[in-house]
């Protein structure tokens, strides 16, 4: 069946194996389902069989590969000392984390032997309460499970291509229909349908992550969308941003969530019908603007169709459509973005500014396993491109122009300190990579001489 990986082109089909203790088959479902022509396998582990399974995985003989192993497991089922707590028998904390640990390790085992691993952290339903408020004393099982889900991270963060989930994020937004108990006596699915549906949406983001294949820019509108009010209009001493304002509250808290993306490595550009000069100076002037001039790569205000502002944008940053998400109040623009260009992604904006900010954040477009130093200063460096490239012009040959940059070179051997960068550009050099094979960072950390 098909699977929601993100590109056509890419052909080769992915598989996965999905080991629980619980009947996960829901998931899988999820999974395998998509809108693309890239396929994918999707293979489930024995009923309960965790362990077995992530012995078989690290045995030498074993021949199975796979793209990425999910493991998702209930915390009762696979850590004794838990379940005792959960009867409230006297269980010692060491002896919890011991339990873990041991989990743990089975966990990095397999992971030497695959190419990703995931692993969903522990949750409890609702209707749980662990008596109230003695669940947060050291002896209790919330706190034992806060306890137990931070060994797990600290623990399997050893191992480079091991990635932990925050399954609350999944159970969350479900409310008190999140865990079934029918279900689960029923089918052993101790979860609703949203909650396998969220994960297997979050394993695909985290994919797309890992193989250079997330979104790298935000195109963003002006009127109604960065501010409110129409700045041609009322004047930038006049729009709803910041303030004593709930509206304009909920605005400059968008804004900084975009900048928060920006020092993870997203860039930020504007397509806007406007007048440049009264845009950019709402920008430089308005007291309460968060995002100012600098924040921007690049932007394209002017009457012209924003399909058209779009893909210049693009091209002057030389990036593939295929990284840009265009936000947009208007449906009408929306629609004619996408329309012009499905590569780009242009999310269903809601009408009501006070859900800019979560809605924004809630996005998986934006999904990364880690971030580099080089992200944080993604923004400065398109932007001495843009100005490098703008005085090439001034030059009579490329030489010179070269000469002109004064740019060094450095070399350094590759480290377990600076594995996360080369593999970004590893995974992002497709015209290198005909294969369509990625790399992972424990495959460069083998190769590296100092690893």
């Amino acid at each position: 069946m098909p699977c929601a990986d993100g590109k056509a082109a890419v052909t080769s089909p992915k598989r996965y194996l999905v080991i629980s203790d619980f009947n996960i088959e829901p998931f899988a479902d999820y999974l395998r389902r998509g809108t693309n022509s890239s396929s994918c396998e999707v293979v489930v582990g024995p009923f309960g069989q965790v362990a077995p399974m992530l012995l078989e995985i690290s045995a030498a003989t074993s021949d199975r590969t796979y793209d990425a192993v999910m493991v998702w497991t209930q915390p009762e089922a696979v850590i004794p000392g838990y379940a005792a707590l959960l009867r409230y028998e006297a269980v010692s904390e060491s002896e919890i984390v011991s339990e873990v640990s041991q989990f743990a390790g089975l966990i990095v085992n397999a992971a030497q032997r695959s190419k990703h691993v995931f692993v969903a952290s522990w949750s409890q339903p609702h209707f749980r309460r662990a008596l109230g408020v003695c669940g947060m004393r050291p002896e209790g099982s919330v706190r034992m499970l806060m306890k137990m889900n931070l060994e797990l991270c600290d623990f399997l963060s050893r191992q480079s291509n091991v990635y932990v989930f925050n399954s609350t994020s999944w159970v969350a937004p479900a409310g008190s229909k999140a865990y079934n108990a029918k279900l689960w006596y029923l089918a052993k699915t101790p979860f609703a349908l949203e909650v396998f549906e969220a994960a297997a949406k979050d394993l695909r983001a985290a994919m797309e992550a890992i193989e250079g294949r997330g979104r790298k820019l935000i195109v963003v509108d002006l009127d109604d969308t960065l501010w409110g009010g129409i700045v041609g209009e009322v004047g930038w001493e006049n729009l709803r941003i910041g303030g004593h304002d709930p509206i304009g509250e909920a605005f400059a808290d968008f804004q900084k969530a975009l900048k928060a993306l920006s020092q993870t490595g997203i860039v930020l550009a504007i397509a806007s019908k406007n007048d440049e000069a009264v845009a950019l100076e709402a920008i430089d002037k308005h007291p309460e603007m968060v995002l100012r001039r600098s924040d921007f790569t690049a932007w394209r205000i002017n009457w012209l169709d924003k399909a058209e502002n779009i893909a210049d944008i693009a091209s002057s940053l030389n990036l593939d459509l295929s990284s840009i998400v265009y936000i947009d109040d208007s449906p009408a623009e929306r629609s004619r973005v996408r329309a012009a260009h499905p590569a780009v992604a242009v999310p269903d904006w809601p009408a009501d500014a006070f859900l800019y900010a979560s809605y924004l954040t809630e996005l998986s477009y934006f999904d990364k396993v880690a971030i580099t130093t080089e992200d944080r200063q993604r923004t400065s460096m398109y932007l001495a491109d843009v100005k490098r490239t703008e005085t090439k012009h001034s030059f009579q040959s490329i030489e010179d122009w070269l000469q002109s940059l004064g740019m060094e070179v450095e070399i350094e051997q590759l480290s377990r300190a600076n594995l996360g960068r080369p593999t970004q550009l590893f995974n992002n050099t497709n015209q290198m990579n005909p294969s369509t094979r990625r790399s992972w960072v424990e495959a460069l950390r083998k190769w590296s001489i100092t690893g």
